[in-house]
């Protein structure tokens, strides 16, 4: 986001780099917009967030916004994608 927003002359923080704290919620839509609330109140500046998931429907849609869970420590989603591979 960082990089799509610099030819405006936009410069983007992340969460991380304000220490923010981060909770988890059911929907991905919900999720990002809940984040990018929370960070506009806590910080009084413009805030856009995103969230993502993989959604498997051999699972019944999970692992939606679980995903990372699934990634791995190191946060690998190739290894997390390829966990639920169909065999």
């Amino acid at each position: 986001m960082r990089e799509l927003l610099a030819p405006y002359g936009i410069e983007a923080q992340s969460a991380g780099e304000l220490k923010l704290p981060s909770r988890k919620r059911r929907d991905v839509r919900r999720n990002a917009r809940i984040k990018a609330v929370r960070r506009m109140k806590a910080t009084g500046k413009i805030a856009f967030a995103d969230d993502s998931g993989l959604v498997v429907d051999a699972l019944g849609g999970a692992a939606g916004i679980h995903s990372a869970r699934w990634a791995g420590p190191d946060k690998d989603f190739r290894f997390a994608m390829n966990r639920i591979r169909p065999c």
